[in-house]
């Protein structure tokens, strides 16, 4: 398939652009809707949009560090961010990271406002890796490799929504296995 979705004019809109918006407003909808009695809700959603920036910042700042060697002598490029050069793992690193310090800091509860974020956050990666296969660049010669990842974030939704609400600190052993088994596929397929 093509990277670009639709063109008009000289704007073009790709896959991964549509998928992105399109699962940020069904994140935040998810979120609204499973923290509707939480009396931690409005907090949950304030963050929401905040670790989804700090994930990308996240992710684009360790790719470039991994790929120093690329932009040696081209600064420029290294602020010039697209979705085919992020890292995954250094994403959800900020973000939790930083989740953990402003959460400390304003005494609020960090494993749970962690554990209701990664439910849209799954949700939107085992659906979002999809925009990779339309555009062609996850998998090269069948949709077998997308939809193994799209199961592998599915199951963990599952898991986690299962027990996210019994164990406070489901969230970590469940980000801890994604993170583990998404470069454990890549490495096997």
């Amino acid at each position: 398939m093509k990277p670009i979705f639709l063109s008009i004019g000289p704007v073009n809109i790709t896959w991964f652009l549509l998928f992105a918006v399109v699962l940020t407003i069904i994140g935040y909808i998810i979120l609204k809707v499973i923290s509707k009695n939480n009396k931690y809700r409005k907090v949950m959603e304030d963050y929401y949009l905040l670790e989804l920036i700090l994930g990308f910042v996240g992710a684009r700042i360790v790719y470039v560090i991994f790929h120093l060697d690329v932009y040696a002598g081209r600064l420029i490029d290294a602020i010039r961010p697209n979705h085919y050069n992020l890292n995954l793992l250094g994403g959800v690193l900020i973000a939790v990271i930083v989740l953990f310090v402003l959460t400390k800091r304003k005494g609020e509860p960090f494993l749970v406002i962690l554990n209701y974020l990664l439910v849209p956050f799954y949700f939107s990666i085992a659906i979002g890796i999809w925009a990779f296969e339309f555009e062609g660049i996850l998998s090269n010669s069948n949709s077998i490799e997308t939809l193994i990842y799209s199961i592998m974030f599915f199951v963990i939704l599952v898991s986690h929504l299962l027990l996210f609400e019994k164990y406070k600190k489901v969230g970590l052993i469940t980000l801890s296995l994604s993170m583990i088994f998404y470069y454990g596929l890549e490495i096997l397929l």
